[in-house]
């Protein structure tokens, strides 16, 4: 019984493995369009532009930035952002992509950012952190984000 159970299982896993390294793959074309698509984040980020970041966020996105409770929904981001770029001037929003994995219409993207930020005239305050984004393509053909979660790194790292 116990050979006949772990014949079963590895006949299980075998055929799960596979299915799932087929699905979930990395797609260098769309990791450079990410880049693309980040390099645009930050110039919006650093223009303080609010009508623009929102644009890069899917209808129903959810973010969890440091230090705030979460915002849905692409209008409730770009009030968030409009708000904070009326009190405060970005140097920096740099994510440094590490992987793309791809399934179907979503990719799930991780790497790490640097934020610099702060209320004008006042010492800026410097950010660096990992992060997790989750993109879906819409009926349109543009990926857009769905999901960005971030923390920080603690301070003696570096950000890689």
């Amino acid at each position: 019984m116990r050979a006949r159970l772990s014949l079963i299982l590895l006949l299980l896993v075998g055929a799960v493995v596979p299915a799932r390294a087929q699905q979930l793959s990395p797609d260098p074309e769309l990791q450079q369009k990410i880049a693309q698509v980040t390099g645009a984040l930050d110039a919006a980020f650093r223009r303080g532009d609010a009508a623009a970041v929102p644009t890069f966020f899917s209808d129903d996105a959810i973010v969890s930035f440091v230090d705030l409770e979460d915002t849905s929904g692409r209008l409730a981001i770009g009030s968030l952002f409009r708000d904070f770029a009326a009190a405060n001037t970005v140097t920096a929003f740099q994510r440094q992509l590490v992987e793309v994995q791809v399934c179907g219409t979503s990719a799930y993207e991780r790497g790490t950012f640097l934020f610099i930020f702060g209320p004008a005239g006042q010492a800026p305050i410097t950010q660096r952190g990992r992060y997790l984004t989750v993109w879906v393509r819409g009926p349109d053909g543009v990926w857009r984000i769905h999901r960005y979660m971030e923390n920080l790194l603690p301070s003696s790292s570096p950000a890689r």
